[in-house]
């Protein structure tokens, strides 16, 4: 083999701030004794932020080779803290503090995304390289990840955790 020098270039960044009407608990009592039936959702405001990115990638010694536009979103939003109870007449109450965003919470989002794209990227070279060693009329069942920790590979078990890839 050879060695292969990739270059990730982030061409769009966006980000917004903004509140919305979440639902943040479901509650449905099976008790056929308390309160059969009843289905609750509960709905609070609550602040975010969302920063969607977008990749382009390239192998640098292999010059005209495309690879398609790479893109990923990150949501951080205010923590909520609750519980269901039901009083003595039955009806259910959610219970519930809410951690809101702070500056704090902000000023680690920078190392936060630079760890997971840089994961992502990693994974996503990987995939390729496995792809590119398999049979040609073979293809992997699986989305592989790394963990630096572990120093294991294994199948990617949050499916939402990768880059996705924009077809034009």
């Amino acid at each position: 083999g050879y060695l292969s020098l990739w270059l990730l270039v982030c061409c769009h960044l966006e980000g917004s701030l903004g509140s919305a009407h979440e639902c943040v608990a479901n509650f449905f009592s099976t008790n056929s004794h308390f309160c059969y039936g009843q289905a609750v959702d509960v709905t609070v405001d609550v602040n975010f932020v969302n920063i969607n990115s977008w990749f382009e990638l390239e192998r640098k010694n292999i010059p005209d080779e495309k690879f398609p536009l790479l893109y990923t979103s990150y949501s951080l939003m205010d923590g909520i803290d609750g519980e269901f109870e039901i009083d003595e007449n039955e009806k259910i109450r959610y219970y519930y503090n809410l951690d809101s965003l702070s500056i704090k919470d902000f000023a680690k989002v920078p190392e936060l995304l630079g760890k997971k794209y840089a994961s992502y990227f990693y994974d996503y070279v990987l995939n390729i390289s496995i792809l590119e060693n398999m049979p040609a009329d073979k293809a992997p069942t699986y989305y592989f990840h790394y963990d630096p920790l572990t120093k294991k590979i294994s199948p990617l078990k949050n499916e939402s955790d990768h880059f996705i890839e924009i077809i034009e």
